[in-house]
């Protein structure tokens, strides 16, 4: 059983609520910018562009690192069009491993996130859109993919989101059919649970 199953059935909707707020607050009153770390310190990582084997080889060392520096938590900026899903699923895998909650932000304004990145998305403990962003469809741009690897993705896309308290039903069908929603919308429909500038969360 996954580190974010124990979690996610041991602390209920209420209990994320609060993770919630406590991650904001070290964000915006201890964290650090700029993807340094020292001992204590969040690291930062950029996922930008394309998602591919050498960004999460590189995301999952550092979620690996931040846990042997004893960090409190590993912040995951993204900005992308997605890319491959082996990549992501190994980025997933090592936010499910470490014990380290992880805070998704999709930004800045004019950014999305879609593709794998929405997958990735759906698998942080706390996410968050910056206003003018958007949070766009899981279906691989230029895929058409058979029925079954549709099924799969949106069963993952689905778990994911409901282990960590947000919207199961649209991430099921956000991986079925092209979607996309602002920041405002998918925080009002529960697919993110903030919407915060970058300066509001220590990120700038």
């Amino acid at each position: 059983q996954s580190r974010r199953r124990q979690k996610g059935a041991g602390l209920g909707l209420l209990g994320l609520a609060v993770l919630a707020v406590l991650l904001l607050a070290y964000l915006l009153f201890g964290g650090s910018s700029g993807g340094e770390t020292s001992s204590r310190q969040a690291p930062v990582i950029e996922l930008n562009g394309i998602i591919d084997q050498a960004s999460t080889d590189y995301a999952a060392r550092v979620i690996e690192e931040a846990e042997d520096n004893g960090a409190p938590l590993v912040v995951i900026r993204i900005e992308s069009a997605g890319g491959r899903q082996d990549a992501a699923r190994k980025l997933i895998e090592a936010m499910e491993s470490s014990p380290l909650p992880v805070f998704a932000w999709v930004g800045p304004a004019g950014g999305r996130s879609a593709s794998m990145g929405t997958l990735i998305f759906c698998a942080a403990d706390v996410a968050a859109l910056a206003p003018g962003t958007r949070l766009d469809t899981i279906i691989p741009e230029e895929a058409r993919l058979p029925r079954a690897e549709v099924d799969e993705l949106a069963a993952e896309a689905r778990s994911l989101s409901e282990q960590n308290g947000r919207n199961p039903d649209w991430a099921e069908l956000a991986a079925r059919q092209p979607l996309a929603l602002n920041a405002e919308s998918a925080v009002s429909l529960g697919a993110a649970d903030l919407q915060r500038h970058a300066q509001a969360i220590g990120l700038d």
